[in-house]
């Protein structure tokens, strides 16, 4: 397999960072992949994994992406916050791609630091946390959503586009403003609701009560299980779309709730039969 890259760099070695790392390695697109982050014993966890050849700490990463060149890559995999403060850091010879859920202040970041940009959203992943939960086959049959930037290249779109298809998966091109609108919906609003949930449920039973949870409750909040710093940076950033999906879905749960105070069966079974409908298909 032909390298395509002479250093890559990754930035946050989680789930998707060394799962990530383990295709370039196993795949041998890089000649050498290095893995940044605060966390020691997750950068061993990345080199046991075969997910990095070498680690370097955060406070050592900075003159890193200062010398890296235009035959190097730059993955940003740390949460959004962190991922807007990297982006000024980083030479502009490089190309750069990230993997955060929300892309439209990420983009203008990286327009503004005139940086060779695509951003990248691979649809795959589950709940788990930290290197130790990097697959190899994370990435097969799924979607990758690309944002590029205003000053990037069209070999550079090549490039990032043939990259996630050797990791598996299927591109599509869209602007930051479409995407983030469309994620508030699709993933951002049921995050909100799996963390509502719980937080409800548990009010309403005792926490050793949990135990007797079974799958409605398991499958509803499975998302609740993810990293609260990445969900607290995504909440924020795509505020916007997501209150608007919160206020939509709000007037749907008043809807709900005044069929069931008002025993209106037929209404009740009209609407949820209208909803299977429209679930069933997935």
């Amino acid at each position: 397999m032909k390298i395509q890259f002479n250093r890559v760099v990754i930035i946050g070695v989680g789930l998707i960072g060394s799962s990530i790392g383990m295709n370039l390695i196993r795949q041998k697109m890089a000649r050498e992949v290095i893995g940044v982050g605060r966390n020691s014993q997750n950068l061993k966890e990345a080199l046991r994994k075969k997910a990095v050849h070498k680690t370097v700490g955060a406070l050592l990463a900075v003159p890193l992406l200062k010398k890296l060149t235009k035959d190097d890559l730059v993955i940003l995999c740390s949460p959004i916050q962190s991922i807007l403060e990297y982006l000024p850091k980083i030479s502009r010879s490089v190309l750069v791609m990230d993997v955060g859920s929300t892309k439209y202040s990420i983009v203008q970041k990286a327009n503004q630091s005139r940086l060779r940009f695509v951003g990248s959203h691979p649809i795959a992943g589950t709940e788990k946390v930290g290197a130790k939960a990097g697959e190899l086959n994370l990435f097969r049959g799924c979607w990758c959503l690309l944002t590029p930037g205003r000053n990037v290249l069209s070999q550079d779109m090549t490039k990032i586009a043939g990259f996630w298809k050797k990791l598996g998966m299927k591109c599509v091109v869209m602007s930051a403003e479409k995407h983030d609108s469309l994620f508030g919906a699709l993933s951002h609003l049921p995050h909100v609701v799996a963390y509502s949930l719980v937080e409800t449920v548990s009010r309403l039973t005792p926490l050793q009560g949990l135990k007797f949870s079974f799958g409605s409750f398991k499958d509803a909040t499975r998302v609740a299980c993810s990293s609260p710093e990445m969900w607290r940076d995504i909440f924020l950033q795509n505020r916007e779309n997501i209150l608007k999906a919160i206020s939509l879905y709000e007037k749907e749960l008043g809807q709900l709730k005044k069929m069931i105070l008002k025993k209106e069966g037929p209404l009740l079974l009209k609407f949820l039969s209208k909803v299977q409908k429209k679930r069933l298909p997935l």
